[in-house]
Protein backbone atom coordinates (compact mmCIF):
# COMPACT_ATOMS: atom_id res chain seq x y z
CA UNK A 1 0.00 0.00 0.00
CA UNK A 2 2.87 1.96 0.73
CA UNK A 3 4.58 1.85 -2.46
CA UNK A 4 1.35 2.49 -4.27
CA UNK A 5 1.21 5.80 -2.55
CA UNK A 6 4.42 6.32 -3.73
CA UNK A 7 4.05 5.63 -7.33
CA UNK A 8 0.49 7.65 -7.25
CA UNK A 9 2.29 10.97 -5.89
CA UNK A 10 5.32 10.78 -8.56
CA UNK A 11 2.49 10.23 -11.40
CA UNK A 12 0.81 13.02 -10.34
CA UNK A 13 3.59 15.37 -9.71
CA UNK A 14 4.40 14.50 -13.49
CA UNK A 15 1.60 15.83 -14.72
CA UNK A 16 2.34 19.62 -12.68
CA UNK A 17 -0.55 21.07 -10.62
CA UNK A 18 -1.32 20.72 -7.10
CA UNK A 19 -1.99 17.28 -5.55
CA UNK A 20 -3.66 15.63 -2.01
CA UNK A 21 -2.71 11.98 -0.98
CA UNK A 22 -4.54 10.10 1.10
CA UNK A 23 -3.76 6.44 2.06
CA UNK A 24 -1.83 3.88 4.27
CA UNK A 25 0.40 6.04 6.43
CA UNK A 26 1.17 3.94 9.81
CA UNK A 27 3.97 1.76 9.52
CA UNK A 28 3.78 -1.84 10.13
CA UNK A 29 4.91 -4.07 12.87
CA UNK A 30 4.84 -8.11 12.30
CA UNK A 31 5.48 -8.68 15.94
CA UNK A 32 2.37 -6.74 16.92
CA UNK A 33 1.38 -8.57 19.59
CA UNK A 34 4.56 -7.56 21.59
CA UNK A 35 4.36 -3.71 20.60
CA UNK A 36 0.81 -2.65 21.06
CA UNK A 37 1.97 1.21 22.51
CA UNK A 38 2.84 2.33 19.24
CA UNK A 39 -1.29 2.00 18.35
CA UNK A 40 -3.03 1.23 21.20
CA UNK A 41 -2.22 3.98 24.42
CA UNK A 42 -4.39 2.12 26.73
CA UNK A 43 -1.69 -0.49 26.72
CA UNK A 44 0.52 1.67 28.68
CA UNK A 45 1.45 -0.15 31.83
CA UNK A 46 -0.61 -2.69 31.14
CA UNK A 47 1.56 -5.59 33.08
CA UNK A 48 2.03 -3.82 35.71
CA UNK A 49 5.81 -3.57 35.30
CA UNK A 50 8.27 -1.06 33.79
CA UNK A 51 8.87 -1.79 30.18
CA UNK A 52 10.87 -0.51 27.44
CA UNK A 53 10.87 -1.70 23.90
CA UNK A 54 12.36 -1.40 20.62
CA UNK A 55 12.10 -2.73 17.32
CA UNK A 56 13.61 -2.60 13.31
CA UNK A 57 11.33 -2.65 10.46
CA UNK A 58 13.38 -3.16 7.13
CA UNK A 59 10.40 -3.83 4.52
CA UNK A 60 11.01 -5.36 0.76
CA UNK A 61 14.89 -5.44 0.85
CA UNK A 62 16.38 -5.01 -2.24
CA UNK A 63 13.93 -2.43 -3.49
CA UNK A 64 15.20 -0.08 -5.45
CA UNK A 65 13.71 2.84 -7.29
CA UNK A 66 15.56 1.96 -11.36
CA UNK A 67 13.02 5.55 -12.45
CA UNK A 68 15.95 6.29 -14.83
CA UNK A 69 15.28 3.71 -16.80
CA UNK A 70 12.33 4.43 -18.43
CA UNK A 71 13.31 6.34 -21.88
CA UNK A 72 10.10 8.50 -21.89
CA UNK A 73 9.82 12.72 -21.98
CA UNK A 74 8.58 12.67 -18.37
CA UNK A 75 11.07 10.16 -16.55
CA UNK A 76 14.29 11.23 -18.50
CA UNK A 77 17.52 9.11 -18.19
CA UNK A 78 19.96 10.26 -15.55
CA UNK A 79 21.93 7.13 -14.17
CA UNK A 80 20.57 7.32 -10.58
CA UNK A 81 19.53 4.53 -9.27
CA UNK A 82 17.92 5.06 -5.50
CA UNK A 83 18.72 1.60 -3.36
CA UNK A 84 16.86 0.47 -0.92
CA UNK A 85 13.44 2.64 -0.72
CA UNK A 86 11.37 -0.11 0.62
CA UNK A 87 10.01 1.19 3.45
CA UNK A 88 12.12 1.45 6.54
CA UNK A 89 11.06 1.39 10.55
CA UNK A 90 12.72 2.07 13.88
CA UNK A 91 11.15 2.47 17.19
CA UNK A 92 11.28 2.65 20.72
CA UNK A 93 8.51 2.84 23.49
CA UNK A 94 8.69 3.10 27.13
CA UNK A 95 5.81 2.41 29.60
CA UNK A 96 5.78 2.66 33.59
CA UNK A 97 2.12 1.20 35.87
CA UNK A 98 0.46 3.91 38.05
CA UNK A 99 -0.44 1.42 40.89
CA UNK A 100 -0.45 1.05 44.74
CA UNK A 101 3.07 -0.01 46.99
CA UNK A 102 4.58 -3.37 45.36
CA UNK A 103 1.94 -2.98 42.23
CA UNK A 104 -0.81 -4.32 44.46
CA UNK A 105 -3.27 -2.89 42.40
CA UNK A 106 -2.88 -1.10 38.85
CA UNK A 107 -4.89 2.30 38.18
CA UNK A 108 -3.24 2.65 34.93
CA UNK A 109 -0.49 4.00 32.81
CA UNK A 110 2.49 6.18 31.10
CA UNK A 111 4.14 5.85 28.20
CA UNK A 112 6.25 7.45 25.75
CA UNK A 113 6.84 6.34 22.05
CA UNK A 114 9.23 7.50 19.09
CA UNK A 115 9.56 5.99 15.71
CA UNK A 116 11.00 7.09 12.22
CA UNK A 117 9.20 6.00 9.42
CA UNK A 118 10.93 5.78 5.86
CA UNK A 119 9.03 5.43 2.80
CA UNK A 120 11.01 5.97 -0.34
CA UNK A 121 11.79 10.10 -0.37
CA UNK A 122 9.28 10.80 2.39
CA UNK A 123 10.48 10.45 6.50
CA UNK A 124 7.89 10.55 9.01
CA UNK A 125 8.97 11.28 12.53
CA UNK A 126 6.32 10.78 15.16
CA UNK A 127 6.38 11.24 19.04
CA UNK A 128 3.74 10.41 21.65
CA UNK A 129 2.83 10.55 25.22
CA UNK A 130 0.43 8.39 26.09
CA UNK A 131 -1.70 8.34 29.51
CA UNK A 132 -3.81 5.06 30.48
CA UNK A 133 -6.23 4.66 33.18
CA UNK A 134 -7.71 1.08 34.70
CA UNK A 135 -10.66 0.09 35.32
CA UNK A 136 -10.22 -2.79 37.53
CA UNK A 137 -13.01 -5.56 38.28
CA UNK A 138 -13.57 -8.14 41.18
CA UNK A 139 -12.75 -11.62 38.96
CA UNK A 140 -8.99 -9.57 38.49
CA UNK A 141 -9.52 -8.49 35.03
CA UNK A 142 -9.37 -4.74 33.69
CA UNK A 143 -11.09 -2.34 31.71
CA UNK A 144 -8.53 0.55 30.09
CA UNK A 145 -8.78 3.89 28.59
CA UNK A 146 -5.96 5.45 26.77
CA UNK A 147 -4.84 8.84 25.25
CA UNK A 148 -2.12 10.37 23.13
CA UNK A 149 -0.69 13.39 22.74
CA UNK A 150 2.46 13.87 19.94
CA UNK A 151 3.87 15.22 17.12
CA UNK A 152 3.91 14.22 13.55
CA UNK A 153 6.89 15.40 11.37
CA UNK A 154 6.87 14.90 7.35
CA UNK A 155 10.34 15.84 5.09
CA UNK A 156 10.22 14.96 1.55
CA UNK A 157 13.83 14.86 0.85
CA UNK A 158 13.51 16.79 -3.04
CA UNK A 159 17.27 16.31 -3.27
CA UNK A 160 16.77 12.73 -4.41
CA UNK A 161 13.68 13.42 -6.26
CA UNK A 162 14.79 16.31 -8.78
CA UNK A 163 17.11 14.32 -10.72
CA UNK A 164 14.54 12.10 -11.67
CA UNK A 165 11.85 14.32 -13.08
CA UNK A 166 14.28 17.76 -13.11
CA UNK A 167 11.88 19.89 -15.61
CA UNK A 168 8.81 19.25 -13.01
CA UNK A 169 8.97 23.28 -11.53
CA UNK A 170 6.80 21.86 -8.57
CA UNK A 171 9.25 19.47 -6.79
CA UNK A 172 11.28 20.87 -4.20
CA UNK A 173 15.33 21.25 -4.44
CA UNK A 174 16.17 20.74 -1.22
CA UNK A 175 14.78 19.03 1.80
CA UNK A 176 10.98 20.11 2.77
CA UNK A 177 9.41 19.07 6.37
CA UNK A 178 6.06 20.18 7.93
CA UNK A 179 4.94 19.04 11.47
CA UNK A 180 1.66 18.49 12.71
CA UNK A 181 -0.12 17.90 16.14
CA UNK A 182 -1.42 14.36 16.49
CA UNK A 183 -4.04 12.44 18.78
CA UNK A 184 -5.12 9.11 19.14
CA UNK A 185 -7.28 6.95 21.87
CA UNK A 186 -7.92 3.31 22.71
CA UNK A 187 -9.73 0.92 24.84
CA UNK A 188 -8.73 -2.52 25.99
CA UNK A 189 -9.63 -5.28 28.19
CA UNK A 190 -7.73 -7.94 29.70
CA UNK A 191 -8.68 -10.78 31.58
CA UNK A 192 -5.24 -12.49 33.54
CA UNK A 193 -7.25 -14.81 34.38
CA UNK A 194 -8.76 -16.31 30.99
CA UNK A 195 -5.21 -17.28 29.76
CA UNK A 196 -3.86 -13.91 29.47
CA UNK A 197 -6.94 -12.74 27.23
CA UNK A 198 -6.40 -8.81 26.03
CA UNK A 199 -8.66 -7.26 23.24
CA UNK A 200 -8.36 -4.07 22.43
CA UNK A 201 -9.30 -1.48 19.73
CA UNK A 202 -7.84 1.99 19.03
CA UNK A 203 -7.56 4.95 16.56
CA UNK A 204 -4.11 6.86 15.41
CA UNK A 205 -4.54 10.28 13.31
CA UNK A 206 -7.92 11.38 14.87
CA UNK A 207 -7.25 15.04 13.73
CA UNK A 208 -6.24 15.00 10.34
CA UNK A 209 -3.77 16.77 9.14
CA UNK A 210 -2.58 18.43 6.13
CA UNK A 211 0.77 18.48 4.78
CA UNK A 212 2.41 20.93 2.22
CA UNK A 213 5.71 20.52 -0.06
CA UNK A 214 6.96 22.04 -3.16
CA UNK A 215 6.58 25.20 -4.57
CA UNK A 216 3.42 27.34 -3.03
CA UNK A 217 2.37 24.09 -1.27
CA UNK A 218 2.07 21.99 -4.28
CA UNK A 219 2.44 18.67 -3.06
CA UNK A 220 -0.48 17.83 -0.40
CA UNK A 221 -0.08 14.74 2.26
CA UNK A 222 -3.47 14.73 4.06
CA UNK A 223 -3.19 11.84 7.14
CA UNK A 224 -5.79 9.32 7.35
CA UNK A 225 -7.91 7.98 10.53
CA UNK A 226 -5.84 4.23 11.30
CA UNK A 227 -8.55 2.35 13.37
CA UNK A 228 -7.16 -0.91 14.98
CA UNK A 229 -8.56 -3.67 16.54
CA UNK A 230 -6.90 -6.38 18.42
CA UNK A 231 -6.72 -9.54 20.64
CA UNK A 232 -4.79 -12.66 21.75
CA UNK A 233 -3.94 -14.91 24.34
CA UNK A 234 -1.35 -17.45 26.13
CA UNK A 235 -3.12 -21.05 26.32
CA UNK A 236 -0.50 -23.17 28.49
CA UNK A 237 -0.30 -26.88 28.34
CA UNK A 238 -0.36 -26.44 25.10
CA UNK A 239 -1.20 -30.15 23.33
CA UNK A 240 -0.73 -31.44 26.67
CA UNK A 241 2.80 -30.78 27.53
CA UNK A 242 3.42 -28.55 30.14
CA UNK A 243 6.56 -27.32 28.68
CA UNK A 244 4.45 -25.62 25.83
CA UNK A 245 2.69 -22.54 25.55
CA UNK A 246 0.31 -22.12 22.71
CA UNK A 247 -0.06 -18.09 22.02
CA UNK A 248 -2.57 -16.53 19.29
CA UNK A 249 -3.16 -13.16 18.14
CA UNK A 250 -4.83 -11.03 15.60
CA UNK A 251 -4.96 -7.50 14.45
CA UNK A 252 -7.31 -5.34 12.18
CA UNK A 253 -6.26 -2.66 10.25
CA UNK A 254 -8.61 0.03 8.25
CA UNK A 255 -7.73 3.26 7.23
CA UNK A 256 -8.67 2.86 3.15
CA UNK A 257 -9.59 -0.38 3.01
CA UNK A 258 -9.29 -3.44 5.95
CA UNK A 259 -6.26 -5.62 6.36
CA UNK A 260 -5.87 -8.80 8.88
CA UNK A 261 -3.00 -9.82 10.39
CA UNK A 262 -3.15 -13.49 12.37
CA UNK A 263 -0.10 -15.00 14.30
CA UNK A 264 0.67 -17.89 15.82
CA UNK A 265 3.77 -18.87 18.36
CA UNK A 266 4.52 -21.75 20.42
CA UNK A 267 6.57 -20.94 23.27
CA UNK A 268 8.87 -23.98 24.67
CA UNK A 269 10.21 -24.23 28.33
CA UNK A 270 10.18 -20.75 28.74
CA UNK A 271 13.00 -20.33 26.36
CA UNK A 272 12.49 -20.27 22.80
CA UNK A 273 9.44 -19.81 20.79
CA UNK A 274 8.74 -19.74 16.90
CA UNK A 275 5.34 -19.72 15.20
CA UNK A 276 4.13 -18.58 11.72
CA UNK A 277 2.27 -15.21 11.05
CA UNK A 278 -0.32 -14.07 7.70
CA UNK A 279 -1.17 -10.56 6.42
CA UNK A 280 -4.35 -10.61 4.41
CA UNK A 281 -4.33 -8.89 0.48
CA UNK A 282 -2.08 -11.35 -0.25
CA UNK A 283 0.83 -9.28 1.34
CA UNK A 284 2.90 -11.56 3.34
CA UNK A 285 3.62 -14.92 4.93
CA UNK A 286 6.00 -14.66 7.68
CA UNK A 287 8.45 -16.98 9.59
CA UNK A 288 8.36 -15.79 13.65
CA UNK A 289 11.04 -17.04 15.94
CA UNK A 290 11.56 -15.65 19.88
CA UNK A 291 14.21 -16.44 22.66
CA UNK A 292 13.99 -15.43 26.14
CA UNK A 293 17.61 -15.55 28.21
CA UNK A 294 15.77 -14.07 31.13
CA UNK A 295 12.22 -14.28 32.07
CA UNK A 296 12.02 -10.47 31.94
CA UNK A 297 13.90 -10.33 28.29
CA UNK A 298 12.09 -11.39 25.02
CA UNK A 299 14.05 -11.42 21.66
CA UNK A 300 12.31 -11.71 18.72
CA UNK A 301 13.02 -11.56 14.70
CA UNK A 302 10.76 -11.50 11.82
CA UNK A 303 10.96 -12.79 8.04
CA UNK A 304 8.18 -11.92 5.91
CA UNK A 305 7.86 -13.47 2.84
CA UNK A 306 6.55 -11.33 0.06
CA UNK A 307 3.38 -12.84 -1.81
CA UNK A 308 2.47 -10.48 -4.47
CA UNK A 309 3.93 -9.12 -7.51
CA UNK A 310 6.64 -7.30 -5.17
CA UNK A 311 8.63 -10.79 -4.90
CA UNK A 312 9.82 -9.81 -8.37
CA UNK A 313 11.72 -7.02 -6.88
CA UNK A 314 11.90 -8.03 -2.91
CA UNK A 315 14.12 -10.42 -1.03
CA UNK A 316 11.30 -10.19 2.27
CA UNK A 317 11.22 -7.92 4.88
CA UNK A 318 13.39 -8.35 8.41
CA UNK A 319 12.17 -7.38 11.82
CA UNK A 320 14.24 -7.25 14.98
CA UNK A 321 12.67 -7.05 18.11
CA UNK A 322 13.09 -6.66 22.08
CA UNK A 323 11.16 -6.89 24.90
CA UNK A 324 12.37 -5.79 28.32
CA UNK A 325 10.24 -5.43 31.50
CA UNK A 326 10.97 -5.38 35.18
CA UNK A 327 9.59 -4.34 38.66
CA UNK A 328 10.43 -2.06 41.06
CA UNK A 329 9.45 -2.44 44.34
CA UNK A 330 9.40 0.41 46.93
CA UNK A 331 10.93 -0.74 49.97
CA UNK A 332 8.43 -1.16 52.84
CA UNK A 333 8.72 1.39 55.51
CA UNK A 334 10.55 0.58 59.07
CA UNK A 335 8.65 -0.50 62.05
CA UNK A 336 8.01 2.27 64.29
CA UNK A 337 10.26 2.17 66.64
CA UNK A 338 8.73 2.26 70.43
CA UNK A 339 10.64 3.44 73.61
CA UNK A 340 9.27 3.20 77.12
CA UNK A 341 10.46 5.45 79.21
CA UNK A 342 9.15 6.99 82.87
CA UNK A 343 7.20 9.76 82.97
CA UNK A 344 9.34 11.32 85.15
CA UNK A 345 13.59 10.93 85.42
CA UNK A 346 13.15 10.57 89.14
CA UNK A 347 14.91 7.73 90.15
CA UNK A 348 13.00 5.16 93.24
CA UNK A 349 14.96 6.39 96.41
CA UNK A 350 14.39 2.86 97.12
CA UNK A 351 16.15 1.50 94.44
CA UNK A 352 20.03 1.80 94.83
Amino acid sequence: MKIKFLAAGLACVCMGGTMTLRAQQDPYFTHFAFNKLFYNPASAGESGKWCVNAVSHQQWRGYDDRTFEYKTPAFPSTGVVQTQVGPRTSGFGFSAPISGRNGTINYGGVGLSYYTDKVAYELNTNIRLHLAGALNMNDGSQLRVGLDFGSLQKELDGTKLRPLMPNDPFIPNNRQADQKMTIGAGLMYRNPNMNDLFVGVSATNMLPQDYLYGTNGAIQVTTVRHYYGVAGMTIPNFLGNGNLEFMPSALVKFNTKAQLDLSALVKMNNLFAGGLAYRTENDAMSILLGYYPRPELRIGYSYDITLSRIQAASNGTHELQVNYCFAIRLPEPPPPIIILTPRHLDRDKDIE
